[in-house]
Formats: C-alpha cells, structure tokens, sequence
C-alpha cells in the first residue's frame, strides 16, 4: 500500500484509496501542499461524502500546519504528535432555544 494509501486508511477513509490511486494522487506531501482549490477538486473527483471529506481536509490542515511550522523552525512544530486519527472538531456548536435560556439575553418576544 502507498502512503496515501496508508493515511486514508488510519483516518477510517481506506474507501477512497484507490479513487485517489486512480486520479495519480500517490504523495502524501503533494496532497499536503495543494492549494485550498485544487484540495477541493481531489476531495469531489474522489467522491468523498460531506463527513469524510472534513475528515480529510481536516487533518491535511493539521499536516500542513506542522510541517509548515517545521520549516519555519518552530520548536514546537517537531515535538508535536501526529494524531493517530482525526481529532474532533475544535469548535462545538451549541444549539441555542432562546436567548433567554443563557442568561443575560433579552428573551424573544412572541408574535401576535
């Protein structure tokens, strides 16, 4: 197996290993640097679902970052762990039912 092949396959999307084999995407490093554009044309040409293809681009972000901040000799940016699968989302979304509800809001108004 190639090493995207193997990446895919530790992110849970082995499915797609071989969409990606077929449209000549065989280094990781490539996929890695590629423009947000371009990323977005693998991610459809692939057909990748909605969930996996955040999946994706998620930890192709996280990779890029890193590696970025290795060559800009950040120390940091070498010590820290790849991350064995993808890490959940940063932000967590709060589903609001009124303003009140959280405390310090105005409270809606009901409609007559």
């Amino acid at each position: 197996m190639d090493e995207v092949g193997a990446v895919l396959v530790r992110l849970k999307l082995g499915r797609y290993a071989d969409a990606m084999a077929r449209h000549g995407h065989d280094d990781w490093a490539e996929i890695v640097g590629m423009p947000r554009a371009k990323l977005e044309n693998l991610v459809r040409r692939v057909g990748m679902v909605d969930n996996h293809a955040d999946r994706f681009r998620g930890f192709v972000a996280e990779q890029a970052a890193a590696a970025n901040g290795a060559l800009q000799g950040a120390p940091d940016a070498e010590a820290a762990p790849v991350p064995s699968s993808p890490a959940a989302p940063s932000v967590a979304r709060v589903k609001r039912s009124s303003a009140g509800e959280q405390g310090g809001g105005r409270p809606k108004r009901s409609r007559r």
